[in-house]
């Protein structure tokens, strides 16, 4: 794994370098995780789309409970001779009082429980947004490692370019001498690159001292 800090490595402040890495590293893509996290009110009308119709479901038994009651009690009071009667009235009316109270009973652990339902779905989302965060930064960093390590092949092999006589002329030994260099530099270059980074990279100035010489053999027909 390569050490991406300048200062590990003697050639990493060099701008031929520096081109390479920019040049392969703008050619990868890291495969990353999109993620947006819902919002509260969306995590809120998720959880409350399971929760509600219980809810309401509780609220219209009771209500229906009530109607019986009412019902029974005027067949009772009836029954009795007591319709109209004061009794009745008020009983009816503690019906319903008391079913406004066992409703907002409903309601509120409606809301408790919705309450409780989005606090945990927040708190999973932040571990997940959190594990697809560092997911992301590892991927990145495997990318910029990758290539940095490249881009130290392909600066080794400009090197050795320069130190072949690169961009000057030379004889036809020094073109066999560099012959070696010169498929050294079309293996990486057929491994790293391809399409238009591929164009870019054979089009690059900072490549000259290898083409220069390259170009006499088998260059000019990589074209």
């Amino acid at each position: 794994m390569a050490d991406t800090n300048e200062n590990s490595s003697p050639y990493s402040a060099d701008p031929h370098f520096q081109q390479y890495y920019d040049q392969i590293l703008a050619s990868m893509t890291p495969q990353t995780i999109a993620y947006q996290a819902p919002t509260v009110d969306e995590i809120a009308q998720q959880i409350s789309g399971y929760l509600r119709p219980s809810a309401d479901a509780q609220i219209r038994n009771r209500q229906r409970s009530t109607v019986q009651q009412r019902a029974a009690t005027d067949v009772d009071a009836a029954s009795r001779g007591m319709l109209p009667s004061t009794w009745v009235t008020d009983y009816k009316n503690r019906l319903s009082m008391q079913e406004n109270s066992d409703i907002a009973d409903i309601e509120a652990a409606y809301r408790a429980q919705l309450l409780q339902g989005v606090a945990a779905r927040q708190q999973d989302e932040a571990n997940r947004a959190y594990q697809i965060a560092m997911f992301n930064a590892q991927m990145r960093q495997a990318a910029e490692e990758s290539a940095y390590d490249r881009a130290g092949d392909m600066y080794q092999i400009y090197l050795n370019g320069q130190h072949s006589g690169g961009g000057g002329g030379g004889g036809g030994s020094q073109d066999a001498v560099f012959q070696d260099d010169f498929d050294a530099f079309m293996q990486q270059f057929q491994q790293y690159a391809s399409g238009a980074m591929g164009n870019h990279l054979l089009n690059n100035p900072l490549n000259q001292p290898v083409l220069n010489l390259a170009g006499r053999t088998n260059f000019g027909g990589l074209k």
